[in-house]
């Protein structure tokens, strides 16, 4: 998926990210990520290390009912 979208970019004319590092330029236009919803609930289900990497994270947080099951947070992971 991320090749399509570079060749995408390339095609359109853009100096994505991952050209200009090959071509050893400096500046580029475009960089291609893709995020994933799964990805995102993958984290809430291990709240130990959550709070590990990200201290301002409540210790607390599971036991908030919203965040209990990671795969049924309302309104999409990354809002919550």
């Amino acid at each position: 998926m991320k090749q399509e979208l570079e060749e995408t970019g390339i095609e359109a004319g853009f100096m994505t990210k991952t050209l200009a590092k090959s071509k050893n330029k400096k500046k580029y236009q475009l960089i291609n990520r893709i995020m994933i919803e799964e990805l995102e609930a993958w984290f809430f289900g291990d709240i130990p290390a959550l709070t590990k990497a990200y201290p301002k994270v409540s210790k607390h947080l599971s036991q908030n009912a919203k965040y209990r099951d990671p795969d049924d947070i309302k309104g999409g992971t990354w809002e919550a």
